[in-house]
């Protein structure tokens, strides 16, 4: 069983000052406290990646859903061509889906990649960093593509809604 470091710091300072009045104790410390201290721009320089990083998830997913708004509404003669042939509602909405997220998985695809490629100089500049953990890979694959699917999946409120 360990004895709680600040009881013993403590009963140290007051052993001291039994033996030497006259002797100042001060700054005593457990040895966790000056290496969290030596971590401390470390810890903040993570916090700002982290957050840093959190913002560029919710741009990607801005970027995705503009990008898929910019399909929807491009696609919009096309959609109208293909009900005016007699197109069913389901081949309009497949097209629409397909399109859009075929886009989306091919950025998706390429910043995987690149964040992989990218996993070594992040470790060589980040301490205590182990290599990128399959879950993280595939939240970040999961936000991205869920956020390709509100505009694809409520098109058909738009230029959609009119289909028979």
């Amino acid at each position: 069983m360990t004895a709680d470091p600040a009881a013993t710091m403590n009963s140290m300072v007051q052993q001291v000052s039994a033996v030497e009045h006259d002797v100042p104790v001060y700054d005593v410390a457990t040895m966790e406290q000056p290496v969290q201290d030596s971590m401390a721009r470390q810890r903040f320089a993570m916090t700002m990646l982290g957050a840093f990083a959190g913002f560029a998830m919710i741009l990607a997913a801005i970027g995705i859903y503009g990008v898929m708004s910019f399909l929807v509404t491009q696609g919009t003669a096309v959609i109208a061509i293909r009900v005016a042939l007699g197109a069913r509602r389901e081949s309009i909405l497949t097209l629409v889906f397909r399109q859009g997220m075929g886009l989306a998985c091919l950025g998706i695809v390429a910043e995987l990649a690149g964040a992989l490629g990218l996993t070594r100089l992040m470790n060589s500049l980040l301490f205590g960093v182990k290599r990128p953990i399959r879950l993280r890979f595939s939240r970040f694959w999961f936000c991205c593509s869920w956020s390709s699917y509100p505009h694809a999946w409520f098109a058909r409120g738009g230029p959609c809604a009119s289909i028979p």
